[in-house]
């Protein structure tokens, strides 16, 4: 049997909600440079331009994020940040596993290639780890993560494990600063926040790292479609 007889009974790696469609007018790569000039240079580094807000670390940081996406060059480093080869919000990790996708009411009840959009309220900066974007996407697609989000840039923390438990922590660890005001983003209660940007510790596989918690003017709007990544 060929590969295109038996494409549908592969298990994936993980199910997602893809940032954007394949587009023949419209080249991938503008699109994430677009999505990536409005989240990142319009609605969140500006907040963290105030020099009384910025240690050398997170001057340099920015620097080389506004270089990178300038450039949309996925294989430059600038200062050790990268780009991703894709941008998809995880709904279902499987790796690959029949016995999890056989057992999974998300994985059964999953349809490819849905419109389906989605709001960035806060971008949460790690300098020289990671910068992640929370995302709030409604429940049907949302999967079994308590917080969704989106890898933004990679730097010294590079897998879905790093980002994970990065968010994890900075919502559930203890003594936490980021804790009540991730809680209010996702149940859409944005307001309910009294700073524009909370800054402290966050701890993931044993490194503590400084970190910015970057609530936006209002929440952004995007669109994406699920998708099966193989």
């Amino acid at each position: 049997m060929g590969d295109s007889d038996d494409e549908d009974y592969r298990v994936p790696m993980y199910l997602g909600i893809k940032l954007f469609f394949k587009s023949e007018s419209e080249p991938v790569g503008q699109q994430v440079s677009a999505f990536l000039e409005d989240l990142l240079v319009t609605h969140t580094i500006p907040r963290l331009s105030n020099p009384v807000k910025q240690t050398a670390q997170v001057a340099a940081d920015l620097d080389q994020i506004n270089s990178l996406i300038k450039t949309m060059d996925s294989y430059e480093v600038q200062g050790g940040w990268r780009l991703l080869s894709e941008y998809a919000i995880n709904v279902l990790q499987l790796n690959k596993d029949a016995d999890l996708a056989e057992n999974s009411d998300i994985y059964a009840n999953f349809e490819e290639y849905v419109h389906v959009e989605f709001k960035v309220p806060a971008v949460l900066f790690v300098p020289g780890k990671m910068l992640v974007a929370l995302t709030r996407v409604d429940k049907k697609h949302a999967g079994g993560d308590k917080h969704p989000h989106l890898v933004l840039m990679t730097n010294d923390w590079f897998s879905k494990l790093h980002a994970q438990r990065l968010l994890d922590n900075a919502a559930n660890g203890r003594n936490s600063p980021f804790g009540d005001a991730i809680r209010a983003l996702y149940r859409g209660a944005e307001r309910k926040t009294k700073k524009s940007v909370i800054s402290g510790q966050v701890t993931v596989q044993g490194t503590s790292a400084q970190a910015y918690l970057i609530i936006l003017d209002e929440p952004q709007e995007y669109k994406g479609a699920t998708y099966k990544f193989f």
